[in-house]
């Protein structure tokens, strides 16, 4: 379609979430190297219930991200849906899971961090991969979000929405 670099070396990213989310998350951590860190860093989230509402719309949204990349309604498009539903609903489960092991306590903010962990880590996928696959990018892509937030915190720097992380 477009003829771009990675395109030419085979790369299928079907609703454009390499490009997205790789940019999103660089643009985050050099935010974090040349922004610093925040005067009043209070690390508590101010308000779970609109963290969850707030994921709950993202998730909704990310319906028509994904299935809606297709351009039309098929097969594809199903698959797509499914996909994106199943990964970030396995990510949210696993990110829970990682936390009582981790942390000895599951926490909301963690299972929704999960979710969106999910919901981007398969959009480059979402049309190509079988539900199977989708389930496994999922616990993936949330064992690997986790990782990298401990690692975020284990070196101090100051992300409050943890965006950098899904560039990894």
């Amino acid at each position: 379609m477009g003829g771009g670099l990675f395109q030419k070396w085979g790369v299928l990213d079907f609703a454009g979430g390499i490009v997205v989310h790789a940019s999103a998350g660089a643009a985050a951590l050099a935010s974090v190297f040349f922004v610093g860190k925040r005067k009043n860093a209070n690390t508590k989230p101010h308000s779970i219930p609109l963290v969850a509402l707030g994921t709950g719309l993202l998730w909704f949204g990310w319906y028509g991200f994904n299935a809606g990349s297709e351009l039309r309604v098929d097969a594809v498009t199903a698959n797509a849906f499914l996909n994106t539903d199943v990964a970030a609903s396995f990510a949210a489960i696993t990110w829970l899971i990682l936390a009582v092991i981790f942390e000895k306590k599951p926490k909301i903010l963690g299972m929704l961090t999960g979710a969106v962990a999910g919901l981007a880590t398969i959009t480059p996928a979402a049309g190509y991969v079988t539900i199977q696959s989708s389930m496994l990018i999922g616990i993936i892509a949330s064992i690997v979000s986790y990782a990298a937030v401990f690692y975020k915190n284990k070196k101090g720097w100051d992300d409050a929405l943890d965006v950098w992380v899904f560039t990894v």
